[in-house]
């Protein structure tokens, strides 16, 4: 049987991993609830992977709005994958830097 402290703690589990999800589903939401949206940031991202040459494994999608998406790219090398952060427009389809 379980003691009250660990009803407390998984209780608190829980809740930490709920708030998580919530956070990724918010970033995420115009994709889930615009169509037009989520095809064409589909259709963009993956000519944006052809044009840079990018391994579609390596690409996340970090944060998205109707403007555009900030995309997370890892290239796998020997050692330590660097990761780059890119904004992608999504009126002119140009891929620039993340601000730091």
């Amino acid at each position: 049987m379980l003691r009250r402290y660990q009803w407390w703690v998984f209780g608190a589990f829980c809740l930490v991993t709920a708030g998580i999800l919530f956070l990724r589903l918010w970033t995420m939401l115009p994709l889930y609830l615009d169509n037009d949206l989520r095809t064409r940031a589909s259709v963009l991202i993956q000519a944006t992977v052809a044009r840079e040459g990018w391994l579609s494994s390596g690409v996340s999608l970090k944060q998205i709005s109707s403007e555009g998406a900030v995309l997370l790219y890892t290239s796998h090398h020997r050692g330590r994958d660097l990761v780059q952060c890119y904004s992608l427009s999504f009126t002119t389809g140009q891929l620039s830097s993340c601000p730091q």
